[in-house]
């Protein structure tokens, strides 16, 4: 009743004990008659008698219960790989889509017809457009994080921004403003 795929390892394991008296431990399948397929661990140590033979003291358990949980949860990692790897094409194909959008945002804001920044609540200097600094005759790398947006107006309208800024700061808004 040997499971005809465990016969050769179940047979060489057994010949290695009884040459080398060493004990041995083994998974095979049985077929049996009513329940089918069931799978048995065994342990066995090897005892050389007076007449030459070797008698095996073996441990034999039933461990169709674990195997038929084994080949469950390897069902689930299986299907559960399968959903990552189709998640992962999912966020892979949306993070495509937003760079792309992305990319003609900042297009569109460093193309605009006219110039835009956005600075920090102290007033740095964080992003400006290609735009305004063709207007202003700057580069990026010597407004971004350097300059405040103050340092960037006529000297007559510098005394405006500090009287000016602390409102937009808190209702968003500020008009009638040059």
């Amino acid at each position: 009743r040997l499971h005809p795929a465990d016969r050769q390892a179940l047979e060489e394991g057994i010949a290695a004990s009884a040459r080398e008296l060493a004990p041995w431990a083994m998974q095979f399948r049985l077929q049996h008659p009513a329940r089918g397929e069931v799978w048995i661990e065994a342990q066995a140590v090897p005892e050389r008698e007076a007449d030459g033979s070797v008698l095996w003291f073996a441990y034999l358990h039933d461990i169709t219960a674990r195997k038929d949980i084994e080949r469950e949860l390897a069902d689930h990692r299986d299907h559960l790989e399968l959903l990552v790897e189709e998640r992962t094409r999912q966020l892979e194909d949306s993070n495509r889509a937003l760079k792309q959008r992305s990319d003609e945002v900042a297009d569109l804001y460093n193309h605009a017809p006219c110039g835009y920044h956005s600075i920090t609540a102290e007033g740095l200097v964080v992003a400006i457009n290609d735009t305004e600094l063709a207007m202003l005759g700057y580069t990026r790398d010597e407004v971004v994080g350097r300059l405040s947006v103050r340092e960037l107006l006529a000297p007559h309208c510098q005394d405006v921004f500090p009287r000016t800024f602390p409102r937009l700061l808190e209702h968003g808004l500020v008009e009638d403003i040059e």
